[in-house]
């Protein structure tokens, strides 16, 4: 970590021709807590662009580290994304990380907020939002939004598909992960996240091109190739999700090769 932020660090970088480094800024932790790493981050950026290396700042989307973020926003609990029991959803077996919901205009004010100070202060010229994606989440805001998506899509014409004559107590499905889909609810709480998503990644696009039009965004879509039923898994269609980047790039264990029994390890499907 030291090593990353000597200066002959840089000078090696630039020697061997790199010209874009992608370095910590943003963990989810609070901007308080991270403010010292934050301002180190600053001082990596201006050495590199010395050496004419751009400089992207990894940016936490889908993690709220609980345990100092809270000291911050007292309120946070209610920005998280919720399972199908009301509980706050976490990370994996991290059980001091939770999962903030996209669709919390709190929680996405946080990250614009994040994203004017990287580039007005702190000179990076772009950002890589890590763990963009995002499993169902049924809180009260997503459950609101999905029913007021419903009825201005569909304003008439609704028992013909759905035998129902409207959307006012309509529930969140929660589905055995089955595909094809065939529930018409369903089809529409799959659509529904992916176009949330897409619209949240235009958004952000647009801000930083705003503050900077010449930084980018970058985003992490590793797991994309690893089954039909991701849109629904993690709410994203990436026709969409493309056009809202600048730059993708693949995180996953397909590094190229040889593998055990003589199989190819390839990144040609990502």
């Amino acid at each position: 970590y030291e090593r990353i932020h000597d200066p002959a660090t840089v000078r090696m970088m630039a020697d061997a021709g790199v010209n874009v480094a992608i370095t910590h800024f943003f963990k989810g932790l609070g901007r308080k807590f991270e403010q010292a790493q934050m301002d180190r981050t600053a001082e990596l950026v201006r050495r590199c662009h010395d050496a004419g290396i751009r400089v992207i700042g990894y940016t936490q989307l889908g993690s709220i580290f609980f345990e100092t973020f809270l000291d911050e926003h007292p309120e946070a609990e209610d920005w998280t994304r919720r399972d199908g029991e009301g509980r706050p959803m976490r990370y994996f077996s991290d059980y001091w990380r939770w999962i903030p919901c996209t669709n919390s205009e709190k929680w996405i004010f946080c990250v614009k907020e994040i994203v004017r100070y990287g580039i007005e202060t702190t000179g990076l010229d772009g950002f890589h939002f890590d763990n963009s994606y995002g499993s169902p989440c049924y809180c009260d805001t997503c459950r609101r939004l999905f029913r007021e998506y419903l009825e201005e899509k569909f304003p008439s014409g609704v028992v013909e598909r759905f035998g129902i004559s409207g959307f006012s107590h309509v529930e969140i499905p929660r589905g055995d992960k089955t595909h094809p889909v065939h529930d018409p609810v369903y089809q529409e709480w799959i659509r529904f996240r992916c176009e949330r998503f897409a619209a949240l990644y235009r958004d952000l696009n647009s801000l930083i091109k705003t503050l900077n039009p010449g930084a980018v965004m970058l985003g992490n879509y590793a797991k994309w190739c690893r089954g039909a039923g991701w849109p629904d898994s993690s709410g994203e269609w990436l026709p969409e999700v493309f056009a809202a980047h600048d730059w993708v790039f693949a995180e996953n264990g397909n590094v190229p090769g040889i593998v055990a029994g003589g199989r190819v390890s390839h990144q040609i499907k990502a």
